[in-house]
């Protein structure tokens, strides 16, 4: 179990983020718009000893879904990739 309290004060992120998107929902559909993107991020958190690096994202929320496109980092020296979309009926679909 975990017992953290404010503790994202010690977290520390880099990297460059582009934002212009627009999200609206009822909890069962998605109506959205725009990106969002990440680029030669890190994101350090000593307290849990976890090193997000080389972050790299492309969020697409065009078309009122959300597509997650070219998104990677590297965990504690272990690389991981996330691909796929949140459909407007709110069901996953293609999550790696």
């Amino acid at each position: 179990m975990f017992s953290i309290q404010n503790d994202l004060k010690n977290a520390k992120a880099t990297g460059y983020l582009t934002c212009d998107f627009k999200i609206k929902s009822d909890g069962k559909n998605i109506k959205s718009e725009g990106k969002s993107q990440v680029i030669n991020g890190t994101f350090n958190y000593p307290s849990m000893n976890i090193r997000l690096t080389d972050i790299k994202s492309l969020l697409d929320f065009s078309g009122d879904k959300l597509s997650i496109k070219e998104t990677s980092a590297i965990l504690n020296n272990a690389k991981f990739m996330i691909i796929g979309e949140i459909l407007t009926n709110s069901k996953l679909k293609g999550l790696k």
